[in-house]
């Protein structure tokens, strides 16, 4: 990719070390794709598919006449390698107070914990962002009940990352313009779908390197809330929510609860204590239905019978008790498709037994609106929607074909991400597969104008990379508190093979920052997993990204203790 002026490349492993770029990647890591690779929409969203230091170096006491805290620090990836880089920091303290701890490397940011409590008895509470392979001093500061300070040290080195983690492209153009934070998202391999049993949640520092990983299993949605918590799915079955260290706080199985699967989507909204990270929290969540129904093309001049998978959303709590339901089935014509009806993603759990069934809708987001509606997208029919779920009503469809006119631009298809700003600003991640008057598919980043009164559309500003991409599967786009955009491309076609007379795609994941205002917007930070441009090397898919301030979240690290 070509970076503004000053801009720099450089190729790291994910333990930080810096290589030059391979061959393929040189002077042409996003050339255009050919027509080649962009002659449908190539798959559906992809929701399926150390050792201890040499111990405590005591501090002298702020205060002059104070006890030190005594630090001791264990190395995580020995007695849990799915957490490499977590270290276990004891802090015992001469009498109660509050202690935090800073970790300093040389060549790395500095990290710092929140805020937690000690005392004369032991307390250890994870230390979280550290780099693999990377030596460092982390030292505890200690304020008393009394007033008095106490601090003491440590060394500690992260062991190195798992051997299957791909490496890790970070391209920097405007170091200065990047909003501080870590850069999360889920990652899965992917072989013409996701690699059941292989995956991680990976975490990017300030410098593109990375400083979090997690396993996890496939997830067909992903959420790092404010809160510290991580929202995901067990496959098509569960909704989890996890704490940063990857251990279930809250599940609910759908099936238990007469709910047939969640998929791509699961959002917490406050309940009665008004919440959302409390006990009595509702969830938003897209489900589904099978149903059978006649009157399709057969392409010769009569009709077909197919198994169709409809969406239904959801609101719930984490005790099953459904609080409102729409099932879109329901509320438009299913015998309205697009080229997408006949992907195969529904071949899965709960319908892997049934014949061929259909996927008409594709749901991928909620978007909770002030107004009490809801937004969800249909990837499978090019429309957001209008939901109202106090009466199940469907209250306005927005896209090709929809109730609104489009004033200027393109429509969007197979869409992600939907985020409403001011009210009256439509940003989204447009994947583009079957785009009205296009003949190839092609991605991008759009905000609209709406109208919400005369019904009408305008774009206002599109981002469509420095050339042009297609990612089938997929996406989001995310502002951030400085007025960056965070854009996560799930899996970017860079390679293509053709097998018996069939286009298999490679895919690579791309998180791009952009930083500036409208037509001005550029990237001040790239990062891209994987080797690209080279189908005979795993492929792999990120669902979504987030940036997150702290990977404690607001509730701290207290309940993360032991």
């Amino acid at each position: 990719m070509q970076m503004r002026p000053g801009g720099r490349r450089r190729l790291v492993h994910p333990g930080g070390a810096r290589v030059r770029p391979p061959p393929h990647l040189a002077g042409r890591m996003f050339r255009p794709l050919s027509a080649a690779l962009l002659v449908a929409s190539l798959g559906a969203c992809g929701a399926q598919s150390g050792d201890p230091s040499d111990g405590l170096t005591p501090g002298a006491a702020d205060s002059g006449d104070e006890p030190a805290a005594s630090i001791v620090a264990t190395v995580a990836a020995e007695a849990d390698p799915e957490r490499p880089l977590v270290a276990w920091v004891t802090v015992t303290a001469p009498s109660p107070g509050r202690a935090h701890l800073v970790a300093t490397a040389e060549g790395a940011p500095d990290r710092e914990t929140p805020l937690f409590e000690v005392g004369p008895t032991p307390v250890t509470v994870p230390f979280l962002g550290l780099r693999a392979a990377t030596d460092y001093r982390i030292a505890a500061d200690v304020t008393l009940g009394d007033g008095g300070r106490a601090a003491g040290d440590t060394r500690f080195t992260p062991g190195p990352l798992p051997d299957d983690l791909p490496a890790v492209t970070v391209q920097v153009a405007n170091e200065d313009e990047i909003e501080p934070g870590i850069i999360v998202f889920p990652l899965s391999k992917w072989e013409g779908g996701p690699v059941a049993g292989w995956g991680y949640v990976v975490g990017i520092d300030e410098g593109g390197v990375v400083c979090f990983v997690a396993h996890t299993d496939i997830s067909s949605t992903f959420t790092w809330t404010d809160d510290g918590s991580v929202l995901l799915t067990a496959l098509t079955e569960s909704a989890l929510q996890l704490d940063p260290l990857g251990r279930t706080e809250r599940s609910l199985v759908l099936p238990e609860v007469g709910l047939e699967s969640i998929h791509h989507e699961l959002v917490r909204v406050p309940g009665e204590s008004g919440d959302p990270a409390a006990d009595d929290a509702h969830l938003l969540l897209l489900s589904s239905e099978l149903r059978v129904i006649d009157g399709y093309d057969d392409g010769v001049g009569g009709t077909r019978t197919h198994n169709v998978v409809g969406d239904v959303v959801v609101e719930t709590d984490w005790s099953g008790a459904v609080h409102h339901e729409v099932r879109l089935l329901d509320l438009l014509d299913p015998l309205r498709t697009t080229p997408d009806f006949d992907l195969p993603f529904w071949q899965i759990p709960p319908y892997d037994d049934v014949d061929t069934p259909k996927d008409w809708s594709h749901g991928n987001a909620i978007l909770p609106l002030d107004d009490g509606a809801w937004m969800v997208s249909l990837r499978n029919q090019d429309w957001l929607l209008g939901l109202d779920p106090e009466t199940g009503s469907l209250l306005w469809k927005m896209g090709f074909e929809g109730d609104f006119e489009l004033l200027n631009g393109r429509w969007f298809s197979t869409q992600h991400s939907p985020r409403l700003l001011g009210g009256d600003r439509l940003l989204l991640y447009d994947n583009g597969a079957n785009r009205p008057g296009e003949g190839f598919p092609n991605s991008r980043v759009v905000e609209y104008a709406v109208d919400w009164e005369a019904r009408t559309v305008s774009q206002t500003w599109e981002y469509r990379g420095t050339a042009p991409y297609y990612v089938p599967a997929a996406g989001d786009v995310d502002p951030l508190p400085g007025g960056n955009l965070l854009i996560t491309d799930g899996g970017v076609v860079d390679a293509v093979q053709s097998i018996g007379g069939v286009l298999v795609p490679h895919l690579s994941p791309r998180v791009i920052e952009l930083t500036g205002e409208g037509d001005d917007r550029a990237p001040a930070l790239q990062v891209v997993v994987g080797t690209w441009g080279d189908w005979y090397t795993p492929g792999y898919i990120a669902y979504r990204g987030d940036k997150v301030e702290s990977l404690y979240g607001s509730r701290g690290i207290d309940h993360l203790a032991r």
